[in-house]
């Protein structure tokens, strides 16, 4: 009877600790109304590139992205090939597709969009249904936002939810913010409504919402290659730099038999993109980018100023920003605006490449603030003046310290992109990246989403 009583009691000691670590994975402030639907960056980014120096990705990258170490002959490792591992595969970029199981492509030795940490703090601590968008890597705004679309209705199906939040990073703001503005649920049925009115609330992390100088000057090379030099915009064998980025523009497409397409839709692949389609595709990305296509400017230390209805034809673009987004579509349109952004203090040369460093550099001497790929007024959606639009914070840490790069938002390689703990910033962003994502996630609970 007594050993029975003994097992009894050990029995609901278990039950009853397994009960309070389980209600204690939940963090009711950080919990959302609505799911949380994530929206990235421009472009892809090689664990380790080609051009990179084993030594130097061992400096920047975690440990656990590589899968394969060898001994360097002097008691150390060198690591030989760098992925994904198993278990974060399923984060977008993915390899798979999710509305067409014949589309595939090969995206293991490419970081995630944003770092496991970062979705698992969401998912099981926050206790929010997480989706991320997979969307075209290099395309315009409004393809990429096309694809956003379908990952939200995703959410929205799977969840029961009548509503998401959308968190934009970098160009995602963009797409974000496009989205809302111009998209409809259904472009074949009207009767479905407005994308606007299936977001409660939208916030721009980093965002390029006055456009970046480093795709201003990449169209400037683009220009002196292929139109000074060559025949035109299309003359993509003169872009010097084609032949390096063919391979990832590759990369991001689906394949289906050898043939490419672009978006991750329940039509794809019926698509086939020849090399010319994948280069109107990045140079669209990069106009969208531009300085000039955000703001409008008549010039803008950009030497094609005399190409641009040229370049503008070549990528097919539908009109500028101010007209597709604006004040008419945005305003007081039922959607809630947050902004946060990052701001670099201290170039750290040992750790951020000098290609990075003359980026930096050149927008600080000639922009202002910035986070080393785009302003800290960029970044701030409250100066559009717009009433339902507000910036919550800057993360730019303590003198000394490096401060905060454009890539912490995606979560990735925090010790290498951060200052040191006692150089960050103040409470309650003065942890990694999942901590910062916490944190907007509690700020969107504590304004009623």
């Amino acid at each position: 009877m007594r050993s029975e009583s003994l097992a009894l009691l050990l029995g609901l000691f278990t039950i009853f600790t397994t009960m309070g670590t389980a209600f204690a994975i939940e963090d009711l402030s950080c919990k959302t109304k609505y799911p949380i639907v994530l929206s990235h960056h421009w472009s892809l980014r090689k664990i380790c590139p080609d051009n990179m120096e084993g030594e130097d990705c061992e400096k920047r990258e975690s440990s656990h992205l590589c899968a394969e170490w060898v001994g360097d002959g002097t008691g150390g490792q060198n690591c030989t090939r760098w992925e994904v591992p198993v278990e974060e595969l399923d984060l977008p970029p993915r390899n798979y597709n999710v509305h067409n199981n014949k589309l595939t492509r090969d995206l293991n030795a490419y970081h995630r969009y944003f770092s496991a940490e970062i979705v698992t703090r969401l998912k099981e601590h926050c206790g929010i249904p997480v989706y991320i968008a997979d969307k075209p890597p290099y395309a315009s705004n409004a393809a990429r936002a096309r694809s956003l679309r379908n990952t939200v209705l995703q959410a929205l199906e799977e969840t029961g939810a009548d509503k998401v939040n959308v968190l934009g990073m970098s160009q995602g703001s963009q797409d974000g913010r496009y989205m809302i503005a111009r998209l409809p649920v259904s472009d074949n049925d009207p009767s479905q409504g407005l994308m606007r009115d299936k977001v409660a609330a939208f916030v721009g992390l980093v965002g390029e919402n006055r456009g970046t100088m480093g795709a201003s000057l990449l169209l400037d090379a683009i220009y002196l290659s292929n139109v000074v030099i060559g025949e035109g915009w299309a003359d993509y064998g003169n872009d010097l730099a084609w032949g390096a980025l063919k391979q990832e523009v590759q990369a991001g497409l689906w394949k289906q038999d050898n043939t490419y397409d672009l978006m991750e839709t329940p039509n794809a692949g019926e698509n086939n993109l020849d090399e010319l389609d994948m280069y109107r595709h990045y140079v669209h990305s990069l106009t969208n980018l531009s300085r000039k296509y955000m703001q409008g400017y008549p010039f803008d230390n950009m030497s094609f100023q005399q190409s641009w209805s040229e370049l503008i034809d070549f990528v097919g673009d539908e009109n500028k920003w101010s007209v597709l987004v604006n004040a008419s579509n945005e305003r007081d349109n039922g959607v809630q605006y947050f902004s946060w952004a990052t701001k670099i203090r201290n170039w750290d040369f040992n750790l951020w490449s000098n290609l990075e460093a003359a980026n930096f550099f050149l927008i600080w001497g000639t922009l202002g603030e910035n986070d080393g790929y785009t302003t800290v007024k960029s970044q701030r959606l409250d100066l559009l003046g717009y009433p339902n639009m507000s910036h919550v914070a800057t993360l730019e840490g303590r003198l000394f310290g490096r401060g905060y790069h454009h890539m912490y938002v995606t979560g990735r390689n925090d010790d290498t992109l951060i200052s040191s703990p006692g150089y960050r910033e103040a409470t309650p962003y003065n942890g990694g990246s999942a901590d910062f994502y916490e944190q907007v996630s509690r700020h969107l609970v504590n304004s009623g989403f």
